[in-house]
């Protein structure tokens, strides 16, 4: 039994503990053993399994939503309500949403909506 189980260490790169060893065992010898069993022989083989760092997730994350290119840095307008712009501003002292609308041929705000959760839409009523 304790050749088996250094065989198996040997071959999973002593990656395996005690209880994926019992079912290697049972899977690849047909032996049907108590997982303290196993755990015992491999504490006096002096074998432990390697704990493997965690690898950060690097994988496909959810796209994030951007406008297109409208105004092309071109902030002046020549004409009223000609060209508005709206950004959400997270504030972290108070944990409160913030979204202004600021219109650019008179460079002024002209309304501000404060949310305290952005889990309903905000609604901007002129």
């Amino acid at each position: 039994m304790k050749l088996k189980i250094g065989a198996c260490h040997e071959k999973m790169k002593g990656i395996f503990g005690y209880r994926r060893m019992q079912v290697w065992l049972e899977r690849t010898y047909c032996i049907h053993v108590n997982h303290k069993r196993v755990q015992r022989l491999m504490g006096e083989l002096g074998i432990r399994a390697v704990i493997r760092r965690k690898r950060s997730y690097y994988g496909k994350k959810e796209a994030y939503v951007l406008s297109g290119n409208h105004l092309n840095r071109e902030f002046i307008a020549n004409q009223t309500n000609q060209k508005w712009v709206t950004w959400i501003v997270n504030t972290k002292l108070d944990n409160f949403f913030m979204v202004p609308l600021l219109e650019f041929s008179r460079t002024q705000v002209i309304q501000r909506t404060v949310n305290p959760n952005m889990v309903k839409p905000v609604h901007i009523v002129m």
